[in-house]
């Protein structure tokens, strides 16, 4: 089974990050007749997290987003970055107009093996939940069958007292 590298920790920029991910996701949607529309907070924040494990989170849940709306007629995936002030926590967005998901299926997303595509091997998702659980964050999701789904990815805002560990 697939396990995610040791974590190197930095302070990083979470809209950095993504602004450096967009000529990737850019050129990868462009092949596949989907629009990309990136929508990034302003109120800079930065997050503790180990930068490569986190844009392979980003580019895996963007590539099922591609693959949910191969059928879909004007796809759009949308990377929205927020902060939820009141819990010092950044947040990352990733949402589709594809096929959704069901709820029975809901329920099982991120189970190692768990599968619904044919060379799918149910291990990409259940990475992306470990490495997020890694970086003392969650991801949620919301999806309705036919209208799309959004992955909520919540990761904690770097404090003083995490500057002082790093230093």
């Amino acid at each position: 089974m697939s396990k995610p590298s040791k974590a190197v920790m930095e302070e990083v920029s979470i809209n950095d990050l993504i602004n450096s991910l967009k000529s990737t996701l850019e050129t990868s949607t462009m092949t596949k007749g989907v629009d990309v529309q990136f929508n990034l907070n302003f109120d800079e924040r930065y997050i503790l997290c180990d930068e490569g494990q986190i844009m392979q989170v980003i580019l895996n849940l963007c590539k099922n987003a591609m693959d949910a709306m191969s059928d879909t007629k004007e796809a759009l995936l949308t990377i929205e970055t927020g902060l939820h002030e009141e819990n010092e926590e950044l947040f990352i967005k990733v949402s589709d107009n594809g096929v959704g998901i069901s709820q029975k299926n809901l329920a099982k997303l991120g189970t190692p093996f768990f599968t619904t595509k044919k060379s799918g091997t149910g291990l990409g998702l259940n990475a992306c939940f470990q490495i997020i659980k890694n970086h003392k964050g969650k991801i949620e999701v919301k999806s309705e069958e036919a209208k799309g789904t959004t992955f909520i990815i919540t990761i904690p805002c770097v404090t003083y007292e995490d500057l002082a560990e790093i230093i």
